[in-house]
């Protein structure tokens, strides 16, 4: 079944509740809002034993879904009466207005324990860490489109259900699939996986997410 199986079956990579904020990003052009988000985002994947064999599946990947409510959303004339509206949510890494480096920064990796095994890279080009940007873990939501239209006037939806997906450090997979895509096998590399699990789950405190409206 894999290194990466039997280590989230051995030492529960358990899912982690990830406290996540929305900040609505307002220009004249156009200016969203956010009222509430719930609940906490649950990072991490499930396993289950089934006749003795620990079993990851695409159901255990975890439910990385939150609930945004209360938003509001308006925008001027510069949206014509043809252009799609979309919501835009990008993960806010850096530091804020006082120069404190913000939680989501935990979110970036530059570091590796598995070495020259890891494959994938932010750039998908090479699996050497100098010729990419750092890493995430987490993946922001797609764009929500859909929206309604009418410029110059207040819309509001009551709830918008957005669903994160897993980063660049495993390709856009699931931990589980991605550490079982490569050649892992002993017990250093089972180590190595471990290691790199717990080292998300130190670093993912809180998400920031910035909404924006954008013509789709």
């Amino acid at each position: 079944t894999g290194v990466a199986t039997w280590v989230i079956g051995a030492n529960s990579t358990a899912q982690k509740d990830v406290t996540v904020t929305v900040d609505g990003k307002q220009n004249n052009s156009a200016s969203i809002e956010i009222g509430g988000v719930s609940p906490l985002l649950k990072i991490g994947e499930q396993s289950n034993v089934n006749s003795g064999f620990v079993q990851v599946t695409d159901a255990d990947a975890g439910n990385m879904k939150i609930t945004l409510t209360d938003i509001k959303y308006s925008y001027s004339s510069s949206f014509t009466s043809t252009d799609r509206v979309a919501i835009k949510f990008s993960i806010d890494y850096g530091y804020d207005s006082k120069g404190a480096a913000t939680s989501s920064l935990g979110n970036l990796v530059t570091k590796t324990k598995i070495g020259d095994k890891r494959t994938t890279a932010k750039d998908g080009k090479s699996n050497n860490k100098s010729d990419a940007d750092s890493w995430q873990y987490i993946a922001a939501p797609e764009n929500a489109t859909g929206l309604e239209p009418g410029a110059n006037t207040t819309h509001t939806i009551p709830s918008l259900e957005i669903e994160f997906k897993w980063g660049s450090f495993f390709g856009g997979k699931t931990p589980s699939s991605y550490y079982n895509g490569l050649s892992l096998s002993t017990v250093a590399d089972a180590k190595n996986v471990e290691d790199e699990l717990d080292a998300m789950k130190t670093a993912l405190t809180s998400i920031k997410l910035t909404a924006e409206l954008v013509k789709a």
